[in-house]
């Protein structure tokens, strides 16, 4: 049954004044998390630096390597955790927005000619064989993006909203997410490890407890709450790895990919590559939560049944056609943002599914 787009875009009806105040407020909520993150830090700072290395810890070397692996794993945790905070979501490719008019006519199940002559990069389709299109972003959803009603726009590669760090994860930042979740494991196994003594200590009570300053008292609120966030960050952590290894998102991990060709197996290109498709191919910045995400979000090398591969996996950083437009239409994939050229695809593999044959597969029925 066609849906009645209007549905889709229509207001609420409510004062503007209501919707401003309404919106203030979401956007404080939406904070909470962050603060919560960060007045753990600032308690867990105390305790380690204030309590066990001033007052607790004898040696002076002993000090200083727990002074410096605290401040180095710390640095790097809050690196990765603002670049997750503040890297926007990309911009949707001008070749992927619609009219109101193709809009409606993809809302009553019709793909426009007008789309079909772009020959969009499509390898993905809806569980009914159709087009994937967003109302709200008015665009052609490109493969495995999906609509973030937080963020209000479709994502690149979406994997989840995350409210712990404020945004979306996705294309843009999921190497720094990845990042995060490693370096606040470390963090966490840190404050476990140097408080595990005193907390036995405090715990067996006795004349050793009775001698230690009255500040002591906080490292077992300070140890149970860092074993209890070591759980759930381990347990994100190994899902996220699995994810990563198998060129998946949390989304995709609970929902099958439907391809246009069924001869596609999926995204999976082998867990090495798959890694260096997120974390890049130089070793020296693995663990650095640095630079451009690879490729423009929207093209992405797939697996055949056979196990050979549409692309390699440098045709997302140099731009190999595979999957994508057979007309040379460079400027299709031009963004608002004259200054992004990672976000423009080129080049045609031999014997792979053109654009033009993606959109044209789209009007056959799902099982041919």
């Amino acid at each position: 049954m066609p849906i009645n787009i209007d549905d889709w875009q229509k207001t609420d009806g409510l004062p503007q004044c209501v919707k401003t105040w309404g919106s203030q407020i979401k956007r404080v909520v939406l904070w909470i998390p962050t603060i919560i993150v960060h007045l753990w830090m600032m308690f867990s700072y105390y305790v380690y630096n204030m309590v066990i290395v001033a007052k607790l810890v004898e040696s002076p070397h002993i000090k200083a390597i727990m002074t410096i692996l605290y401040h180095g794993i710390l640095t790097m945790a809050f690196w990765s955790y603002w670049k997750t905070n503040l890297t926007v979501p990309q911009k949707m490719p001008e070749a992927f927005k619609l009219s109101a008019l193709e809009l409606r006519e993809l809302a009553e199940e019709e793909v426009p000619q007008s789309v079909l002559n772009r020959n969009l990069p499509i390898k993905t389709r809806t569980k009914s064989g159709k087009l994937r299109f967003c109302a709200r972003c008015r665009a052609v959803k490109p493969d495995r993006a999906h609509h973030c009603s937080m963020c209000g726009c479709c994502v690149m590669k979406m994997d989840h909203h995350c409210p712990w760090v404020n945004n979306c994860v996705g294309h843009h930042n999921y190497k720094a997410f990845c990042l995060f979740l490693f370096w606040c494991l470390m963090y966490l196994i840190l404050l476990i490890t140097a408080s595990l003594n005193w907390f036995t200590v405090i715990f067996e009570g006795g004349p050793k407890a009775k001698a230690l300053p009255k500040e002591s008292a906080e490292i077992p609120l300070m140890f149970f709450i860092a074993v209890a966030f070591s759980l759930s960050v381990f347990g994100l952590f190994g899902f996220h790895t699995y994810l990563l290894t198998s060129n998946r998102t949390t989304i995709e991990s609970w929902s099958k990919q439907n391809f246009i060709r069924e001869s596609v197996k999926g995204f999976d290109l082998g867990s090495f590559q798959n890694f260096k498709q997120v974390f890049g191919s130089n070793p020296w910045k693995w663990l650095v939560p640095t630079g451009r995400p690879i490729g423009n979000g929207v093209h992405y090398p797939v697996q055949y049944v056979n196990g050979e591969l549409s692309d390699g996996l440098d045709s997302i950083v140099n731009g190999g056609r595979g999957d994508l437009i057979a007309n040379n239409s460079d400027d299709l994939f031009e963004t608002t943002d004259a200054d992004d050229d990672d976000y423009h695809e080129r080049g045609s593999g031999a014997g792979s599914i053109s654009g033009h044959e993606a959109m044209r597969l789209l009007r056959e029925p799902l099982n041919r």
